[in-house]
């Protein structure tokens, strides 16, 4: 969130980025599960934020859009797409 707040304020970011290399992870399912919901939760939490209301309003219509889709609208568009998926599946 305080990167939408210097976004907001036209502010600069500098990121960097280390690797770290350790030993091996378990990768099973249910890991990979709990880590996407982990990351949707931080998702959500963002979307409440006043700060995304803010960044909308300074957003052209095609800025807004990649903004949606990298956000809420990944989950969205996920979520549609498995009901189709259990839809179709249901009546076949």
């Amino acid at each position: 969130i305080a990167g939408f707040n210097s976004t907001l304020r036209q502010g600069n970011i500098t990121h960097h980025e280390y690797i770290q290399v350790g030993k091996g992870r378990d990768v099973g399912l249910n890991q990979i599960a709990l880590f996407e919901g982990k990351v949707a939760g931080g998702n959500g939490e963002q979307v409440l934020s006043r700060d995304i209301y803010r960044l909308g309003q300074l957003f052209d219509f095609f800025r807004m859009l990649s903004f949606y889709v990298t956000t809420v609208g990944f989950y969205f568009c996920t979520m549609v797409i498995l009901y189709l998926i259990r839809y179709v599946m249901f009546f076949l």
